[in-house]
């Protein structure tokens, strides 16, 4: 089961494929929901045949302008992790909190994919959110 902190300057990461997504967002609309400043981002690679959770994520981001960054990317293929890899760097890069958590949620091997690369740029502590729905 995730925690979440209730103390701000947290910057929550969310990396999730379409089989993660539904297990994730409650959790994502905590961490905007709780009291204090905190930035969520949330990086989905879909499968492309439909994004679930479009017009909540929407409506989300209208919500919460400053809070909330959403990055839709096609799920990866051979030769796409490095795009992937780019996109962390950047969050990482711009990242203006004082912490950061790592929150991973997909199928076994897009699991085990994010967690290496997040491994390769240096980040050793994440979450893996269980799933609570499959494909």
């Amino acid at each position: 089961m995730l925690e979440f902190t209730s103390e701000t300057n947290i910057h929550y990461v969310f990396l999730t494929d379409d089989a993660g997504l539904a297990s994730v967002f409650p959790k994502l609309k905590d961490c905007l929901s709780l009291p204090g400043y905190r930035h969520v981002t949330l990086l989905y690679l879909s499968s492309g045949k439909s994004r679930i959770f479009h017009k909540e994520l929407y409506i989300l981001q209208k919500h919460f302008p400053t809070q909330l960054f959403v990055l839709l990317r096609s799920k990866l293929r051979p030769g796409q992790g490095e795009s992937c890899q780019q996109d962390l760097e950047a969050i990482l890069n711009a990242n203006t909190m004082q912490h950061m958590e790592f929150i991973l949620s997909g199928l076994e091997e897009f699991v085990q994919k994010a967690g290496d690369m997040l491994h390769f740029l240096g980040i050793k502590k994440f979450q893996i959110q269980e799933q609570y729905f499959t494909e």
